[in-house]
């Protein structure tokens, strides 16, 4: 994991203060990249300098782990960080690294910090234009740092994409899915994350491991989606998240996948209208939803006709589809990846769940 840490610098001269008080920092971070995974920690250093932001010979009055947060920051989100701390002394600057965390260090990801304040007993200070990157890890490298002023939230399209992401605020949404909307491998879902970065109201968890979409034997004995889908509740929003199971998890007898003509719950193709033409029919003003599977090791050729099957069912009754097969950034055969988010080569663990969350959070407010 690679780690980057802004720099913003405050001159706190015009201030008056002693000894003790406590100093609040507060910013807001923007990025539209699902590479950068959270905001990891802050360290704050007290001096004379007014003038260099990259400095830290002053007195250190946090530690790198004081924040500690393991929330995502999710793509296209306005997320706002507030951080407090006693000053030990009475200084005329202070530097504050903000750690930023990577799920990979040589991807092109940008990040945008701004209305950054620092308010010592409600009086804000003076930010010096002189923003700078420290780098923590010796493999890590950044291209460039622009400046930019704190007027940047009065900009519209910033104003506009905070607009576009309240529209999951409040709202509840029934996910409808097989084990990788349970809790295996990880002790946080992706609708879980995804919930509490946008203030949802709440989520209905239709999912249970080992499902199938189509009814694989005479029993239901995978509690097929196809049938199932009678039981799921009212919401705001509603999204599939299955297939996995059908075409990987039972051989060597798969679900038959069928052909687009199908109309019945025994081949793929066929559970697949039943599902999305019972969802239309029973949810007529809801946002409807569809994800195809993630990638699992070792299972890519038995996976690839099952998701395009999902995407032409989905096309053919005009439901948005979030291909996260061939785009949700989980490369399951890549040994590095597999073991940091996938280790078991079929379920994310929380840090896959976090990256999902970005995807699928970006997704489901676009509906």
């Amino acid at each position: 994991m690679s780690l980057l840490q802004p720099i913003l610098l405050f001159d706190l001269s015009a201030i008056n203060f002693v000894a003790g008080a406590t100093g609040v920092f507060t910013v807001k971070v923007l990025t539209s990249s699902a590479n950068v995974l959270k905001l990891s920690g802050q360290r704050w250093f007290i001096d004379e300098d007014k003038v260099t932001a990259d400095k830290t010979t002053g007195t250190q009055i946090t530690d790198n782990l004081d924040l500690a947060l393991t929330t995502a920051i999710p793509q296209n989100v306005v997320v706002t960080f507030t951080y407090s701390k006693v000053l030990t002394a009475k200084t005329s600057a202070i530097h504050i690294f903000t750690d930023f965390s990577f799920a990979v260090g040589a991807l092109s990801t940008s990040i945008l910090l701004y209305d950054a304040t620092f308010e010592i007993g409600g009086v804000k200070a003076t930010r010096v234009n002189a923003t700078a990157m420290y780098k923590k890890n010796a493999g890590d490298s950044f291209v460039a740092v622009t400046e930019l002023d704190n007027a940047l939230a009065t900009k519209q399209y910033v104003k506009e994409l905070a607009l576009e992401t309240n529209k999951l605020g409040g709202k509840t949404w029934s996910a409808i899915g097989d084990s990788i909307g349970t809790n295996q491998l990880t002790t946080k879902i992706y609708h879980e994350y995804i919930k509490e970065a946008y203030g949802m109201l709440a989520v209905n968890n239709f999912s249970v491991a080992g499902s199938t979409v189509a009814k694989y034997d005479s029993a239901d004995a995978h509690q097929s989606m196809a049938l199932r889908y009678t039981s799921v509740v009212d919401a705001d929003i509603i999204t599939v998240f299955g297939g996995t199971n059908d075409a990987a998890s039972y051989g060597p007898t798969y679900v038959p996948i069928g052909t687009m003509a199908d109309r019945t719950v025994d081949t793929f193709y066929g559970a697949y209208h039943v599902l999305l033409m019972g969802l239309l029919t029973k949810f007529p003003t809801r946002k409807i939803g569809v994800f195809t599977p993630i990638q699992r090791t070792g299972k890519y050729e038995l996976l690839l006709p099952f998701v395009q099957a999902i995407k032409e069912v989905a096309a053919f009754y005009s439901i948005p589809c979030l291909d996260l097969f061939n785009s949700g950034g989980l490369p399951a055969d890549f040994p590095a990846f597999k073991t940091a988010y996938i280790p078991d080569g079929t379920h994310p663990n929380a840090e896959g769940h976090r990256l999902l969350a970005a995807k699928i959070g970006s997704f489901i407010a676009s509906l």
